[in-house]
């Protein structure tokens, strides 16, 4: 059983293997690990009822409150449709500083909607790949989406959202007319969205081998995934970490 206690806040961002026997540590020397698995953490995906069109240099954004327990983002979905042709989108997760989004990307992906994205204006939704990147526990960011190529008219990308209710107590919808250089907030309206990533601490892959150094002797073998923010350098294992058995 893993313990995760004070030292936690500490984690190093590292793959690790923890080796113990009769309570020493030994050298990793297991088989490559497995990949996190991806879960959804945090959304709002219902009661749509009406949409906003992003081109050019009018972009939008909603904001988003983690849980109580930090993990990465490597994908967000969104319920989105077009006019006419929409080139190509960028979704990108943007720190916030009293609510706003402010920053540079701290990750980013892109979606074409010439060839992905329905013209039904009901929408449909899509799952766009970011790079990997651990969010902190309660923190509010900013999902932001671009269309820097569009227009009114002609290359329009349209996000749906409920225009009505905002009922989505972790944020809101926000509105930059320039590039995101300045926002303003829409506190009774909330986009469509999904987060998806995984733990920052997974144990992948748990084992126990009898006969290790001698007979009867039990080795365990503990598999995980640590990329805990905010990225301390490797260390010692033991030093964060307990096998109770």
């Amino acid at each position: 059983m893993v313990k995760r206690d004070m030292g936690l806040k500490r984690l190093a961002r590292l793959v690790g293997i923890l080796l113990v026997t009769a309570g020493l540590l030994f050298a990793p020397v297991v088989p490559a690990m497995a990949l996190p698995t991806s879960v959804l953490w945090e959304n709002f995906i219902t009661t749509d009822d009406s949409a906003v069109h992003i081109y050019n240099v009018n972009w939008s954004a909603q904001t988003f409150t983690t849980g109580s327990e930090a993990h990465t983002i490597s994908q967000v979905r969104l319920k989105l449709y077009r006019e006419s042709t929409a080139g190509t989108i960028t979704v990108s997760i943007k720190k916030t500083s009293a609510g706003v989004p402010t920053g540079a990307d701290l990750t980013s992906g892109t979606i074409n909607t010439n060839n992905e994205i329905t013209t039904t204006a009901t929408g449909e939704w899509y799952a766009i790949d970011l790079t990997p990147y651990s969010l902190e526990a309660s923190t509010q960011y900013a999902i932001v989406v671009r269309n820097q190529a569009g227009t009114a008219t002609t290359v329009d990308a349209n996000w749906r959202m409920d225009g009505s209710a905002g009922a989505y107590t972790g944020g809101s919808e926000w509105l930059s007319t320039n590039s995101g250089a300045s926002w303003t907030a829409d506190t009774d309206d909330d986009y469509m969205f999904e987060v998806w990533g995984s733990s920052l601490l997974e144990v992948t892959g748990p084992n126990v081998f009898r006969g290790y150094l001698e007979p009867n002797d039990m080795l365990f073998v503990v598999q995980y995934f640590n990329t805990y923010v905010p990225y301390y350098p490797n260390a010692d294992t033991a030093t964060y970490f307990f096998i109770q058995l």
